[in-house]
């Protein structure tokens, strides 16, 4: 969420586009702060059971985007970040993952391993 704020506000101070449309990116931002937050509850998890693993890329995410996968829709698993180049980045919706990429995934321990095992 940092790093989307970031992102925000240096756009904004760049002048890329209408302030209306930093307005509504800051709306959603906190509308998804608020969801994230209220997550754990909302699925009857504790904090510690709804965990953020660090994990390969999957064979069958390769050369997909996040809106292929539809990973939070199929397996309640959401993707935080990628690393490239031994960086973290906030995934982009468009970005094709790579075999050598690694993901930061939130959910459960049981979600996890169910969308690894349907697709193997």
């Amino acid at each position: 969420f940092s790093e989307r704020f970031k992102n925000i506000i240096d756009q904004y101070n760049a002048g890329g586009s209408e302030n209306e449309d930093y307005y509504e990116k800051l709306l959603q931002l906190i509308e998804d702060m608020k969801k994230e937050d209220k997550r754990a509850e909302a699925e009857g998890l504790t904090e510690e059971e709804l965990e953020m693993f660090e994990i390969p890329v999957q064979a069958f995410m390769v050369d997909k985007t996040l809106k292929d996968l539809q990973l939070p829709d199929k397996y309640n698993v959401i993707v935080a970040g990628v690393m490239k180049d031994n960086k973290y980045s906030r995934p982009m919706p468009d970005e094709k993952f790579k075999s050598e990429d690694r993901i930061l995934v939130t959910g459960t321990n049981e979600d996890i391993e169910k969308m690894m095992k349907e697709n193997k």
